[in-house]
């Protein structure tokens, strides 16, 4: 394999497996294969049109993208191993970095004609699609965790729930000190803000916690709630009602969401196009 097909090679395993190609299995590897030859095929095409229309890669380009790329390394060893693990060299990361910023020139000059959406594309947009602007409900919460853990003997299950119902019961007659208590006997992390988890949308909890706090109303209290990390009480602070995003910040969401799809409608387009050229020119 070439040196260049290691890095796409490697790119490709990320995306697709979220593993490097020598963690894969034997099924993956095969589909990974696949996926290479395809994918060098296209890459070969674009490189070749860069070519025909004289379009390059600036020095200082390649060599900011190098140095962001090393910077993730505090150590030069570290960097040089990664390199080796993945079969490349300080040399052919550089060939097939330039490769890549070539490509991504490429796509940009093929889109650099697309319109952007007007603002009052966009305004009519946001009217036509108001569903698609709401913001949804928010609530503030405050927390108490107690662990289950059989190794400690305050944490075993019999004695965390006698805890945590301890907690719920002096707190129904107080709620005003749930900050108090949660900074006192809470082992979750929020513990030293009082508790305080802040504001969260609906999915943002483990779903036994979402379910109860999303049916509280303000200043509730809910029961003792289980989930995989032990027993939990929540206390809704604050209620913040579903409504539209204002159109002012919308619309600039808008043109921007507006222009990435169409830009990526015609590089699927093109890259389509200069396929079916590749086929043809093999045909003749």
């Amino acid at each position: 394999m070439l040196v260049c097909d290691n890095y796409v090679s490697l790119k490709l395993a990320t995306e697709h497996f979220q593993r490097p190609p020598w963690e894969l299995d034997e099924s993956e590897s095969a589909r990974l294969q696949e996926l290479l030859v395809s994918q060098m095929a296209l890459e070969k095409r674009i490189v070749r049109y860069a070519n025909e229309a004289g379009i390059t890669v600036a020095a200082e380009a390649l060599a900011e993208r190098l140095a962001t790329l090393r910077g993730a390394y505090e150590e030069e060893s570290s960097w040089l191993a990664s390199l080796e693990q993945a079969g490349l060299t300080q040399e052919s990361f550089s060939a097939a970095i330039g490769r890549e910023l070539l490509m991504e020139a490429v796509l940009e000059k093929v889109v650099s004609a697309v319109p952007t959406l007007s603002e009052e594309g966009a305004r009519a947009w946001y009217l036509d699609h108001p569903r698609q602007f709401l913001r949804p409900e928010r609530r503030r919460v405050r927390h108490i965790l107690i662990t289950i853990n059989e190794e400690i003997v305050d944490n075993r299950e019999p004695v965390a729930r006698r805890r945590i119902e301890s907690l719920r019961a002096r707190l129904i007659g107080a709620p005003q000190r749930f900050a108090e208590l949660a900074e006192r006997h809470s082992e979750c992390p929020s513990a030293v803000h009082g508790g305080e988890i802040g504001w969260v949308e609906a999915g943002q909890l483990y779903p036994e916690l979402d379910s109860a706090l999303f049916t509280l109303p303000n200043e509730g209290l809910s029961g003792i709630l289980t989930s995989p990390m032990g027993y939990h009480l929540v206390l809704c602070c604050g209620i913040q009602e579903a409504a539209p995003i204002p159109m002012e910040q919308a619309v600039p969401k808008i043109i921007a969401a507006h222009h990435e799809r169409a830009k990526a409608k015609l590089q699927k387009q093109w890259l389509n196009w200069l396929m079916q050229q590749e086929f043809l020119d093999s045909e003749a």
